[in-house]
């Protein structure tokens, strides 16, 4: 009986994940995978040298922070805002001793439902040693 109450309320627990912490809505047993697009969501990542802040291209990561920067794409496009990227950051200041702090950023396209407009949402999470 219990499994019979839980299959008939998650799609509505599931649906709640999928609007306020942009969950994928194609894992976690989905129900919603077909009303909502999957929009892409870029990772940048910089630091601050004095006033000006430079991008650090993937090329001069260290083989870690590749893979940390892949599992931290993909736990994203699974778990959306759930999915912090904290330990990516504290990664890359491990391994490049020669920056001060290190910016992640996440540059998501969203569907603001009210207007079907798109808007570009940026987040910004900085890590300093």
């Amino acid at each position: 009986m219990l499994w019979l109450a839980l299959f008939a309320i998650w799609p509505a627990i599931h649906a709640s994940l999928v609007i306020r912490h942009d969950v994928s809505p194609w894992k976690l047993f989905g129900w919603a995978m077909y009303v909502k697009p999957i929009l892409p969501e870029v990772v940048r990542l910089s630091t601050d040298q004095g006033q000006e802040r430079i991008p650090i291209p993937r090329g001069i990561l260290t083989e870690r922070s590749k893979r940390a920067l892949d599992a931290f794409r993909d736990d994203r496009t699974v778990l959306g805002d759930l999915r912090r990227p904290d330990e990516l950051g504290q990664t890359i200041l491990e391994e490049r001793t020669g920056f001060d702090n290190v910016t992640v950023s996440l540059q998501k396209m969203r569907i603001r439902p009210e207007s079907d407009t798109v808007v570009i949402q940026i987040r910004r999470y900085e890590y300093h040693r």
